[in-house]
């Protein structure tokens, strides 16, 4: 069995750094699920208030097609379409 034991060396801290393609700097924010987003710090607020948005207009959405309405007007009532638009 190989190991990282003795091989493995600190060669910087607090460095931007590449990680498959995608540039991470120091006091990014990093999530991981099946992919993985990087956001710059100053963007976090932003990006949070976007998903939370987007969280809870797909939890009403799921609670109109739970209710026997079809997606098409579930989509409608919502207007889900603005999460798909550009914000200022």
């Amino acid at each position: 069995m190989a190991t990282g034991k003795d091989r493995v060396g600190l060669e910087a801290a607090n460095v931007p750094v590449s990680i498959s393609d995608a540039g991470v700097s120091p006091g990014n924010v990093m999530m991981y699920d099946d992919g993985s987003v990087v956001v710059p710090m100053v963007s976090a607020q932003e990006v949070l208030e976007a998903a939370q948005e987007t969280d809870a207009v797909q939890r009403q959405m799921f609670e109109f097609i739970e209710q026997g309405i079809t997606g098409g007007e579930a989509r409608s009532r919502i207007e889900y379409s603005r999460l798909q638009t550009c914000r200022d």
